[in-house]
């Protein structure tokens, strides 16, 4: 799923998501999501200021960053809107992430 480019880079990046600021690299972001395989192909060609905004649900977005970095899922089984919203985020980046975070849902039923 990695291009080249997401291979040799290991450049930081600040994104803002919906307001709510993370700091990653590029490889991270591209490890498990095309979404971000696309966008960062030309990352090396990119002049300035390496700050992304993406205009999404930052709660749900820390969620599956969180994943791309661990490959360990935690979702919040006290708010299925959040988890809900964080499978959205996952489906629209992408990543493997999605069928993670799907069979888990679907593996715990919270009271």
């Amino acid at each position: 799923m990695m291009n080249e480019s997401c291979l040799r880079r290991a450049d930081r990046v600040i994104l803002n998501v919906g307001g709510a600021v993370f700091e990653t690299s590029v490889s991270t972001l591209c490890s498990g999501s095309a979404y971000f395989a696309a966008q960062f192909s030309r990352w090396d060609e990119m002049e300035g200021e390496r700050e992304v905004f993406l205009d999404r649900d930052g709660d749900a977005f820390a969620i599956v960053l969180s994943f791309l970095r661990s490959g360990v899922v935690a979702l919040p089984e006290h708010d299925l809107g959040l988890s809900a919203r964080a499978i959205a985020e996952a489906l629209l980046a992408e990543t493997q992430t999605h069928r993670t975070l799907h069979t888990h849902t679907h593996t715990h039923t919270p009271l």
